[in-house]
């Protein structure tokens, strides 16, 4: 199966631009997709189909949004650890994400773990 993977930067682009929408349209269009459904229909159904991963960090401001559109299953904690990044601040990444009180204790486990279980094909817990 083939995955798309992506990140969320809330400090420079809070939203996919444009152009990256349609690209992902065009694409699934050429594939027989997503011909006849909106560009959100389209790429929730990618996500339910565990085809759209998007790497985001635990102070990302449009999360919560982001969840409330198109669920929690896309979202994969990450860093640029080792560069950019210690130990020091991924474990404050992750303290932003336990604290923050727009996501669910369901959205926080997806995004810590279970989606990263389901990208990589681990035994989940």
């Amino acid at each position: 199966m083939q995955h798309i993977f992506g990140n969320i930067d809330a400090d420079v682009r809070p939203r996919p631009r444009p152009e990256q929408l349609q690209r992902l349209a065009a694409t699934a269009a050429q594939f027989g997709h997503c011909s006849k459904i909106t560009i959100t229909d389209c790429i929730k159904r990618h996500i339910e189909a565990g085809r759209v991963f998007v790497g985001v960090e635990g102070d990302e401001l449009t999360l919560p949004f982001a969840v409330s559109v198109v669920g929690n299953k896309p979202f994969i904690f990450s860093s640029d650890f080792p560069h950019e990044v210690n130990n020091d601040t991924c474990k404050q990444e992750l303290k932003e994400l336990e604290e923050n009180p727009r996501l669910a204790a369901a959205d926080k486990d997806a995004v810590r773990y279970r989606n990263a279980e389901r990208f990589y094909g681990l035994a989940t817990t």
